[in-house]
């Protein structure tokens, strides 16, 4: 009998049920249900391990995202494989800065720095977030196409590596710009099923007004990366308002960037330097 509510490590635990690829959800045998049903109760709220309080999407990150892992082979040569993020410094304070941007009700800002491991955590972050909250899309918006590519291609692949219980299929996929979850009834009338969208936005691509590369409808979560390298402020301050409500923000807005140039990160350094002024407040002073 697994216990009401566990506090082990996914990845610390031996002998674990086996998922059954072949059979659909209802046909798992029981215990296998009730095990990952206990993990994604984890996943979605958390566990306290030892008097911490470890955040939904940490649990998550360090127990069921893949993501390329310098490792040591055998004959001393260095090898990226495909495994499970480890827990250090970076990882603990970006998920510290997350924990209270989400208590403060604040945008989350991390900027200038190449070593915290930005596209992994932003890959992550997103496939927590689809996975756990069902009916919304999440918007990814950058200036760069490599910088983007680098982002939807360690999502994909971490994608298909998870462990089968919690793996998602795709309606459609296109990281260029929409990618849908869920699933097509073929028995019936083919009616599909989504469960959650991801939306790519190049900003630096065509010449459609700022308006137009906001959150959307239903937004679950929205990242725009590398705004140092473009002017984002326009953009960022038109999807305000699809997830600011009275009652605070339905989701955490997240801005990444490593650098940029003088002109193009102009808006990095202004936010920075005054973060609760937007934009529209500061020309009507």
């Amino acid at each position: 009998m697994l216990p009401t509510k566990s506090t082990e490590m996914f990845i610390n635990m031996k002998d674990v049920p086996k998922w059954d690829t072949s059979k659909h959800y209802f046909d798992q045998k029981v215990l296998t249900l009730q095990f990952y049903e206990e993990e994604m109760r984890k996943i979605t709220e958390g566990v306290n391990i030892g008097g911490y309080k470890m955040h939904p999407f940490m649990y998550f990150h360090l127990n069921f995202f893949q993501t390329p892992v310098p490792t040591k082979m055998e004959n001393g040569t260095t090898k990226d494989i495909m495994g499970n993020p480890p827990l250090d410094d970076n990882l603990y304070y970006i998920i510290e800065s997350l924990k209270e941007a989400q208590e403060r009700q604040k945008v989350l800002f991390l900027f200038g720095c190449r070593g915290f491991a930005k596209t992994t955590f932003i890959a992550s972050y997103t496939q927590h977030t689809v996975l756990t909250k069902p009916d919304g899309n999440f918007s990814i918006i950058g200036g760069d196409e490599g910088d983007l590519k680098s982002i939807t291609s360690l999502i994909d692949k971490s994608l298909n590596r998870i462990n089968p219980a919690f793996f998602l299929p795709s309606i459609k996929k296109d990281w260029d710009d929409y990618v849908s979850f869920g699933y097509k009834d073929k028995s019936t009338s083919g009616k599909t099923y989504v469960h959650s969208e991801i939306r790519i936005t190049n900003a630096g691509r065509g010449a459609s007004g700022s308006s137009e590369k906001g959150a959307g409808l239903s937004p679950i979560g929205y990242i725009m990366d590398e705004v140092g390298k473009y002017s984002f402020r326009a953009i960022f301050e038109s999807a305000i308002p699809s997830f600011k409500t009275p009652h605070g923000y339905k989701l955490i807005p997240i801005l990444s960037g490593t650098s940029g140039n003088t002109t193009l990160s102009k808006d990095a350094r202004e936010v920075l330097e005054n973060p609760d002024v937007r934009s529209e407040e500061h020309t009507s002073e």
